[in-house]
């Protein structure tokens, strides 16, 4: 049996199929995004997915301008490569990295955003 198939029967017997599409969505994000707007995958990051709507914390607000003008178009994106119709809006947290520190005591449980300021300050590269 292949492996998706199985991944596919074992999620739903344990009903856990939405925490596989919220993962799947939180992973497609940057290949899809980084098609439609440059430098994506370091102003972006997918940190929720709920109900439909992908929540995406964005360090620019220039990139969440772009992001809403072409929302529909990056929804449609996201769908097709998910394989069925997951993502129904795009919810963008905007943060001014300059004032990050006022991020950690408001959102203590979104340790993708921590992640995503951690490397915005200190880097890999």
């Amino acid at each position: 049996m292949p492996l998706k198939k199985l991944l596919k029967e074992t999620a739903k017997e344990y009903h856990l199929e939405s925490t596989l599409n919220r993962q799947k969505a939180l992973t497609t994000w940057h290949g899809v995004v980084s098609g439609f707007i440059e430098d994506a995958q370091r102003l972006t990051q997918a940190v929720d997915f709920n109900k439909g709507v992908l929540t995406v914390a964005c360090l620019s607000r220039e990139a969440a301008y772009k992001m809403k003008l072409m929302a529909e178009r990056i929804i449609a994106a996201l769908n097709e490569v998910l394989g069925q119709r997951m993502v129904y809006a795009i919810y963008m947290e905007v943060y001014n990295y300059e004032r990050s520190f006022r991020i950690f005591p408001k959102y203590p449980r979104r340790p993708v955003l921590l992640s995503l300021l951690a490397d915005v300050f200190f880097g890999d590269s």
